[in-house]
């Protein structure tokens, strides 16, 4: 990853964590202005250890989307709705029912951008990963 893919709030998969070994999740506090350190909820991270975390089916469901057939996962707070698809790596989100952005990813849909989209466009939805 690189420093200007991330914002304050992002969750990034940290391959060694400060406090044990094996990889784990952090989420991002603070970048230095090299680029180069990025400060996590793990401490302060070699930027070269951070890998995107990709969107998956159980992550969606645990942050409150809902499968509907034919559509993809879908979040709705009464005035936005966020409809991520999977399948055909994509998302957009509308406000009632006007589309504000609609993206499509060459490759798996990571939650970064999905935190990034919802910030643009003021969707007040938190996206939370937990450690199994």
């Amino acid at each position: 990853m690189k420093a200007k893919e991330l914002m304050i709030g992002d969750w990034v998969f940290i391959d060694h964590c400060s406090n044990r070994l094996e990889p784990c999740f952090g989420q991002v506090k603070g970048i230095d202005k090299n680029g180069e350190d990025v400060y996590t909820t793990d401490g302060m991270v070699d930027i070269s250890l951070l890998k995107p975390i990709p969107l998956t089916e159980d992550r969606l469901l645990a942050n409150g989307f809902d499968r509907e057939r034919n559509i993809g996962y879908v979040y709705d707070d009464g005035e936005y709705e966020v409809v991520v698809d999977l399948w055909n790596h994509g998302y957009r989100i509308l406000h009632d029912r006007d589309v504000v952005m609609n993206i499509h990813c060459f490759s798996d849909v990571f939650v970064h951008e999905l935190q990034h989209a919802l910030r643009l466009c003021d969707v007040d939805k938190e996206i939370i990963i937990k450690e199994n």
